[in-house]
C-alpha cells in the first residue's frame, strides 16, 4: 500500500513539473516570436520610375530595390506596384558605378511587365537595349545598395517597340 502510495505521489509530482516545464517552454517560445522582427515588418525603401511611349510608370516605394554583393559580380534590380507594373532586371558582371548596355542574355536580364504584356531585349539585331548607369553605391553590411538611371528599347512577342526614356532608380534600405 505505501509503495502505491509513493508510486500515486511520485506521479502526479512528475506530471505537474512537466505541466510546469511544458509551460515556461510555451511562455519563452511566446517571447522568442514577439521579441523577433517578421518578414512582415521589414521594409525596403527605395524608388523606381520611368517613362514608357512618354506614359509616366513608378513602383511602390517599399517594392522597389536594387542592389549587389561584394563576393558576386550580378546586379539586381526589382520593383513592382500593385496596378499591373512589374520590373527586373540583372546585370552580368557589375563592377561598382559605371555604364551597362544590356542588350542581349550574356551581358543580363531585362523584364518589364505592364499591365499584363511582358517587354524585354528580344531582338538579335542589336536594336533592343537597356542601357544602365550606376550613379551610386552604398554598402549596408554585406550587401551594396544601387541607385541610377536607365533608358532603352524593348519589345513585345509580338515585335511591338516601346521607347524607355527618364528611368531613374533609388535604393535607401533593403
Amino acid at each position: 500500500m505505501k509503495r502505491s502510495l509513493f508510486a500515486l505521489s511520485l506521479y502526479f509530482f512528475l506530471s505537474s513539473c512537466n505541466k510546469n516545464h511544458d509551460n515556461k517552454l510555451s511562455d519563452l517560445k511566446d517571447r522568442i516570436q514577439s521579441e523577433r522582427p517578421s518578414l512582415a515588418d521589414h521594409k525596403s525603401v527605395g524608388s523606381l520610375s520611368f517613362k514608357m511611349n512618354g506614359e509616366l510608370f513608378e513602383a511602390d516605394a517599399g517594392h522597389a530595390k536594387a542592389w549587389t554583393t561584394v563576393q558576386i559580380p550580378l546586379a539586381m534590380l526589382i520593383a513592382r506596384n500593385d496596378k499591373g507594373l512589374s520590373v527586373s532586371m540583372q546585370i552580368q558582371n557589375m563592377t561598382g558605378e559605371g555604364t551597362y548596355k544590356l542588350d542581349g542574355d550574356r551581358k543580363g536580364n531585362v523584364n518589364f511587365t505592364i499591365n499584363g504584356k511582358t517587354y524585354w531585349t528580344r531582338s538579335v539585331m542589336g536594336d533592343n537595349y537597356l542601357n544602365l548607369v550606376i550613379t551610386n553605391t552604398k554598402s549596408q553590411a554585406t550587401v551594396v545598395l544601387l541607385s541610377g538611371t536607365f533608358e532603352g528599347v524593348l519589345e513585345d512577342r509580338a515585335g511591338n517597340k516601346v521607347q524607355i526614356t527618364e528611368g531613374k532608380f533609388t535604393t535607401d534600405k533593403i
